[in-house]
């Protein structure tokens, strides 16, 4: 009973390590796509490189799979968040163009 215990508690600290390792990679990345107004491809990118590790080490560890499954799920949430957050900022560039021409030179 004891075993079964500690065998659960395993699962459940590799599924929430794996998805905070996933979410921290996804977030440094998206964070640093953004400088190219791309942040969609951040995840994608967090998905190959986890992916290049676990193919390259070929054993990898048990949470290697969890990660990159993780990882996989985060493209998805990312890839539709970055089309809002790219909409949003060009809707601002727009509102600022026009204020611009109008002859009012400050930002809103």
């Amino acid at each position: 009973m004891i075993q079964l215990l500690i065998i659960l508690l395993q699962v459940i600290g590799d599924l929430v390590g794996g998805a905070a390792i996933a979410a921290a990679v996804s977030w440094a990345l998206w964070n640093l796509f953004k400088v190219t107004h791309h942040p969609e491809l951040g995840p994608v990118a967090g998905f190959l490189i986890v992916a290049t590790i676990l193919l390259a080490t070929h054993q990898g560890t048990r949470m290697l799979p969890i990660i990159t499954i993780f990882s996989l799920i985060s493209i998805f949430c990312g890839w539709s968040e970055g089309s809002v957050w790219r909409s949003r900022i060009d809707a601002q560039k727009t509102k600022y163009k026009v204020i611009k021409v109008a002859g009012m030179h400050r930002s809103p």
